[in-house]
């Protein structure tokens, strides 16, 4: 079996919220593809990520030392470029400048294009089968030799599975404890750094470089990292159908045309809706239509892709992503696209779907030749404007 086969069995084999309860931990010895995470794909989204969180001020990137959050070391590796001929461990070393140190980014999904498909192409079944908004994928890296994760011992969301890829070159160590090992230890917390207690009650699993390990819900756990070495953490998520609700009540109240209608007593026009008087059920399955768009551009990933500046010319040869599906709908003056988590509008009257249709299947094609399709001029700069949107988004990429 492949490491895709393998970990979907596993996960879709205790897919009951009861199963999750008694799941067990289970460790895949060198089952990670020889081709995954390359140096090249790390360091193109590090580049792209250190970029995003000077304008998201470190909720993505952060820097740990001597267990602690560090944002002194932090901005200082944000600006520090990672060179060509220097490995990740090189840069990291060079950019925090300190012996010993973590590195963790969340999100990573954001940026990590190469990687995120990879991940996709591994847990495209489960998807499938679990669904989409149900369940969502995120990933988050670790690197550095800074001993114990600095959350300490603690508990992750109930509903979701951590898939570990340890990439090297140092192994991990991963103990873990039920919930009735840890109490009866440290009492009634929900963390500890009181490992004298806890480590003797421990099931502890080495993950050594090219493993995969799979650590399931509703376990106390930490990890230790002595040497450097980097991991990736796939985290899978399930959203129950009330989580689901829930979001769908949020987006509506959020919703500056739905707050406008609340005032004006629940009378008149939904503005960007359809011409018709909503109840307050339809503006709330409408904002679970929209975020069930939002999560099936995303391919199943968590986060929307990170935006760019467009760099398309009308002499660029260009091509889809096509691990990552464009949705849309019609709002009635103008259409709603969704773009790996993203949304734009375009005019009501742009061929969207013979657009699409025509750049199926990765073809690549000339920005004339596109424009091409449209009846008018207005159309033909309506489509580039389009396509600059689409490249934003990181679903159109540049062929030449």
């Amino acid at each position: 079996m492949n490491a895709s086969e393998m970990l979907c069995d596993y996960l879709l084999h205790h897919g009951s919220a009861e199963d999750r309860k008694t799941i067990p931990s289970m460790l895949f010895p060198g089952a990670l593809p020889a081709e995954f995470c390359s140096q090249d794909s790390l360091r193109n989204a590090i580049r792209a990520t250190q970029q995003r969180s000077y304008a998201t001020e470190g909720k993505y990137f952060r820097v740990f030392v001597d267990g602690k959050l560090s944002t002194p070391h932090g901005k200082t590796l944000l600006d520090t470029p990672i060179r060509s001929d220097e490995t990740l461990e090189e840069w990291l070393f060079r950019g925090v400048g300190v012996p010993q140190f973590g590195l963790i980014i969340n999100g990573f999904e954001r940026w990590a294009d190469s990687i995120a498909r990879q991940i996709l192409d591994i847990f495209g079944p489960l998807l499938r089968s679990w669904g989409v908004p149900q369940t969502s994928i995120e990933l988050v890296l670790f690197a550095g030799n800074y001993g114990y994760t600095p959350f300490g011992v603690h508990l992750d969301d109930p509903y979701t599975s951590t898939i570990h890829f340890q990439l090297g070159p140092g192994a991990k160590i991963m103990s873990l404890w039920t919930p009735k090992e840890f109490h009866d230890a440290v009492g009634t917390v929900e963390s500890s750094v009181d490992y004298e207690r806890l480590l003797p009650t421990a099931e502890t699993t080495t993950i050594s470089p090219g493993d995969i390990y799979c650590l399931p819900p509703h376990y106390f756990h930490v990890g230790c990292t002595k040497e450097f070495s980097i991991g990736l953490a796939v985290c899978v998520c399930r959203h129950t159908p009330d989580l689901l609700r829930k979001r769908s009540i949020d987006i509506t109240m959020a919703n500056p045309d739905f707050i406008k209608f609340v005032k004006n007593g629940g009378q008149g026009q939904p503005i960007g809706l359809f011409n018709t008087d909503y109840l307050l059920s339809d503006w709330i399955r409408d904002s679970y239509k929209e975020m069930e768009l939002l999560a099936l551009s995303k391919g199943g990933l968590h986060d929307a892709a990170g935006r760019i500046t467009p760099t398309i010319t009308c002499d660029s040869a260009v091509k889809l992503d096509d691990a990552f599906e464009i949705k849309f709908r019609n709002n009635g003056d103008t259409i709603q696209l969704y773009a790996r988590g993203n949304r734009f509008t375009v005019p009501y009257d742009l061929p969207i779907e013979e657009l699409l249709q025509y750049m199926k299947h990765g073809r690549i094609c000339s920005i004339v030749e596109i424009q091409a399709l449209a009846s008018e001029e207005l159309q033909k700069a309506a489509i580039f404007d389009f396509l600059r949107s689409l490249e934003t988004c990181r679903v159109l990429q540049i062929a030449n």
